[in-house]
């Protein structure tokens, strides 16, 4: 049965880099829930912020805060924890947690790697709030392993599990943004 997922991953990011890959890791979670489990996800952080400015404070807290009215339509809150649990997650696992929404965490990597033996442990737990305590601690753990969190924002290997989904990702937002960049530069 296909469930309505409202998506959080990390996002905004000074580094360029940082948030290019964050927005390709974004997409592939995306694609994952949508082509190997039938899910349905959506995501405010990557969608608000085509039209909103996330590095102005207040328009940043607008898009945060009108996007929790519509975390209530979702079956649940997938936590996607691959590259971090940011200071955002937070504030929309609280909201969640506020509001009865459940919320379970994800990972990129095979099921049989011991991280996502791991969530789905963390998953099984009786309450929000164990979840949210557990799946930080487990990020805590994976960044003072990980030799690539600091300098990439990467926890896990998650890349190399899933090189043909990134790949068709980054062909998918080529064919579609380049052509709204290029008709923006042109009437510059």
């Amino acid at each position: 049965m296909t469930k309505r997922i409202i998506l959080e991953s990390p996002f905004a990011n000074n580094d360029k880099n940082k948030f290019i890959e964050n927005y390709l890791y974004l997409c592939l979670v995306a694609r994952i829930l949508m082509k190997k489990g039938n899910h349905s996800p959506l995501f405010f952080h990557a969608l608000y912020t085509q039209f909103l400015n996330d590095r102005d404070e207040a328009e940043r807290k607008l898009g945060l805060y009108n996007s929790f009215d519509w975390h209530t339509h979702g079956d649940f809150k997938l936590y996607a924890i691959d590259r971090g649990f940011s200071e955002g997650m937070l504030k929309g696992a609280l909201d969640a947690i506020e509001k009865n929404i459940d919320i379970f965490f994800f990972t990129a990597l095979p099921k049989e790697h011991w991280v996502s033996k791991k969530i789905e442990e963390i998953n099984e737990s009786e309450s929000n709030e164990k979840r949210l305590e557990l799946g930080q601690k487990l990020v805590v753990t994976l960044a003072e392993y990980s030799t690539t969190f600091e300098s990439k924002g990467e926890l896990t290997e998650y890349k190399e599990h899933n090189t043909e989904y990134l790949s068709d990702i980054k062909n998918c937002i080529l064919n579609f943004f380049a052509p709204i960049v290029d008709f923006i530069r042109s009437e510059r």
